[in-house]
């Protein structure tokens, strides 16, 4: 199984040449290393879930994303303003403004 999902990440040029490690432990892929961005990260579990695709195994992505710490659970602000996600009323004013 591990050289299926090697191949298949040898194969996706956006994860092809970041040196993804990929083992097999108690039936399941493991997917290791770090990488620049989320989305290389989400396409490397992607390559692997498509080689994988049709069999009974699990796929655990522990690739780390470079450059980025980990945000305070409690504390989350919007870039760019200091201010909280959050409005006064608990619910979310991330959303897109309303014409009417």
């Amino acid at each position: 199984m591990v050289a299926v999902v090697e191949e298949a990440l040898a194969k996706e040029s956006h994860v092809s040449r970041l040196g993804i490690v990929v083992v097999e432990v108690e039936n399941t892929i493991v997917l290791k290393g770090t990488v620049p961005s989320y989305f290389k990260k989400q396409m490397a579990q992607e390559a692997a879930m498509g080689a994988l695709r049709g069999r009974t195994i699990t796929v655990r992505n522990e690739i780390v994303v470079s450059g980025l710490q980990p945000a305070h659970p409690a504390v989350s602000s919007v870039e760019g303003n200091g201010q909280s996600p959050r409005g006064s009323n608990g619910k979310s004013d991330l959303s897109a403004p309303t014409t009417g």
